[in-house]
């Protein structure tokens, strides 16, 4: 089975995930579940710019956001 462009950029940011699940800092049900949700976030961003929907301007502004909102979700909390 041949390997495509989006699985290979979907595989560094699966394995990105997994280290963070593995270590404790984040809580995932899965990491390849979470790294597609992920994955397709900045992929709806890049194409929102490529459709002059967003600035190209805005991009790195939009994957910051994305990527906090992302980790605020997963991020493993303590029972208080």
């Amino acid at each position: 089975m041949a390997i495509t462009a989006a699985e290979g950029a979907l595989a560094g940011v699966v394995e990105f995930i997994a280290h963070g699940a593995a270590s404790g800092e984040l809580d995932l049900d899965g990491p390849h579940r979470a790294g597609t949700i992920f994955f397709t976030t900045v992929q709806g961003i890049v194409t929102l710019v490529n459709g002059g929907l967003a600035s190209a301007q805005e991009l790195d502004e939009l994957v910051e956001l994305a990527v906090e909102q992302f980790l605020r979700g997963a991020r493993r909390t303590t029972a208080t």
